[in-house]
């Protein structure tokens, strides 16, 4: 016995039922063209010849299915409510019945036409919940929510069967036609898959392919590159000695080469050294000088403002003479420092002078050179520039030493001026 079942998801089942056990045989609707909500009814033609043909309201439309095909032969269009129930005609086999929820009942003929609705009423205002065909009669009974029902008689047009085999002979052509374009469908269909199957496997099946020549010849390559380091490797064994260090000696020459070339540098660069140290020496003494003429200047002055009574020969002292040490009051730490003759500050200010010189010139030289071997100029002349721009430098700063010996002459010269002046008027006043 087999047993049509609708489910909430809109797929059909053929159960075949032995006693109280039951198999499913085959599903409707897995590959497409399932309805979109719950099935609410299924009924086959009641025609003999069209048995195996049946029919599922669901959703907004009506589907004609086939036994021996998975997907839906014919579909209504979309109506514009939902469909509630369903039912054939039992006197001719290409009408059926549909009731939806906005109280309508519209009636097709498959035999006069597929794509429009026959006949349409009005019927409630409430949903339609279900209807049945009294058989060979006109008769329609519709059922609503509200629990009322309605009988309906049909006109002639609707349910006077026509002459034998007519009807039934069209509907069966026109299904066959329709389960013969869905078969096609379907072939073409698998047609396509199998064809896509194949080149995504021939196409993986390459890239495979490439994976692994790649594969292959990046390890050619690294043994190419191993051997090749172990070829050379054996020709430096075969044409150097190993010591114990385990460095050849011709690689040892390299590296004396290189130290040779890197010593001149590192001479020239003690001898630079040296010579700034004696500058800073130089310079440190000079300086050294400079302060302690300085505090003993002021501290000169300061006596000769207590001390009224010293005599303005005794300031003027001799340039040959050395400096009498002047007594430091208690509170001061520091000894004084002895000053140091004019003659003997000159000399180390002209040493001073020349070392500069000396080193101004070997640096000088070397730009020249690195300047020379970019540009390709000669590195005498520019030398020669410098020097000149050297010694007008030099003559500019003597004059200026000059300016500022002869201003401090005068302000000593007017200094002392002041202070025998001052001695005067004490005498006087005496």
């Amino acid at each position: 016995m087999k047993v049509l079942v609708g489910t909430e998801q809109g797929y059909v089942f053929q159960v075949m039922r032995k006693g109280a056990d039951g198999n499913v045989s085959s599903r409707f609707g897995l590959e497409g063209g399932k309805h979109h909500g719950p099935i609410f009814a299924i009924q086959r033609n009641p025609a003999q010849s069209l048995g195996k043909y049946f029919m599922t309201i669901g959703d907004w439309t009506a589907k004609m299915w086939a036994d021996d095909l998975k997907v839906p032969l014919i579909t209504t269009r979309y109506h514009d409510a939902y469909l509630t129930d369903g039912c054939w005609s039992s006197t001719r086999p290409g009408i059926f019945f549909l009731t939806r929820s906005d109280g309508w009942i519209d009636i097709w003929d498959y035999y006069y036409r597929q794509n429009e609705i026959c006949f349409s009423q009005k019927i409630s205002d409430y949903p339609l919940t279900c209807m049945s065909v009294k058989p060979k009669t006109s008769d329609l009974l519709i059922g609503d929510a509200s629990g009322s029902i309605t009988l309906l008689r049909l006109c002639k047009s609707l349910w006077e069967p026509q002459p034998k085999g007519v009807e039934e002979g069209a509907l069966k052509v026109m299904f066959e036609r329709e389960g013969s374009r869905e078969k096609t469908l379907l072939q073409q269909k698998k047609m396509l898959e199998t064809r896509r199957a194949k080149e995504l496997s021939k196409k993986e099946v390459k890239k495979e392919v490439k994976k692994k020549d790649m594969v292959g010849e990046k390890i050619k390559e690294l043994e190419d590159d191993f051997f090749k380091a172990l070829e050379q490797y054996q020709n430096k064994l075969d044409s150097g000695v190993m010591e114990g260090s385990g460095v050849f000696r011709e690689e040892e020459k390299k590296e004396e080469k290189k130290v040779e070339e890197v010593v001149p540098e590192d001479k020239k660069e003690l001898e630079t050294a040296e010579v700034k140290k004696e500058v800073a020496g130089a310079e440190g003494e000079a300086e050294e000088k400079k302060e302690g003429e300085e505090e003993q200047k002021g501290e000169m002055g300061e006596l000769g403002a207590e001390d009224k009574e010293v005599p303005a020969a005794e300031e003027k002292k001799p340039e040959d003479e050395k400096a009498v040490p002047v007594p430091l009051p208690e509170d001061q730490k520091e000894a004084p420092k002895a000053e140091v003759p004019a003659d003997k500050e000159e000399e180390a200010l002209d040493l001073r002078e020349g070392l500069l010189d000396d080193l101004d010139k070997h640096v000088e030289e070397g730009e020249a050179k690195k300047e020379g071997e970019k540009t390709g100029e000669k590195v005498e002349d520019k030398a020669e520039e410098k020097a000149e721009e050297r010694a007008e430098e030099k003559a500019e700063d003597k004059t200026e030493e000059k300016k500022e010996e002869e201003d401090a002459k005068l302000g000593d010269d007017a200094h002392l001026a002041l202070l025998s002046d001052a001695e005067e008027e004490l005498e006087d006043k005496k």
